[in-house]
């Protein structure tokens, strides 16, 4: 039996350090393996760019919504959705990706 695609979906703004410390790092480490990551940034100011290219080289299955404008997080949510492969989704914040991911 295969495994169903489960999307990761992280919203984001000026959080370059979190998803670089924390959330990256986790997504990294999973055993599953079949998953994809959509990363809504929400016009961050940071340097969020950098640090995305830096992950985009180990997950090859990383997607990115840069918003053009500032935009609040329920519709964040709902621009993740537009781009979803399968029916699995987990919404989580930054913070508690890592946490989530080793349960």
């Amino acid at each position: 039996m295969t495994q169903p695609l489960v999307t990761i979906a992280i919203s984001t703004y000026n959080r370059s350090a979190s998803l670089d410390q924390f959330s990256l790092p986790a997504i990294q480490n999973l055993t599953y393996s079949n998953y994809e990551v959509i990363i809504v940034d929400d016009c961050s100011t940071d340097d969020i760019q950098s640090v995305l290219i830096k992950y985009k080289k180990d997950l090859k299955n990383l997607r990115v919504l840069r918003n053009e404008k500032t935009k609040d997080c329920p519709f964040q949510g709902i621009e993740s959705l537009k781009m979803l492969k399968e029916k699995f989704v987990v919404f989580t914040e930054l913070m508690m990706i890592s946490v989530f991911l080793t349960v």
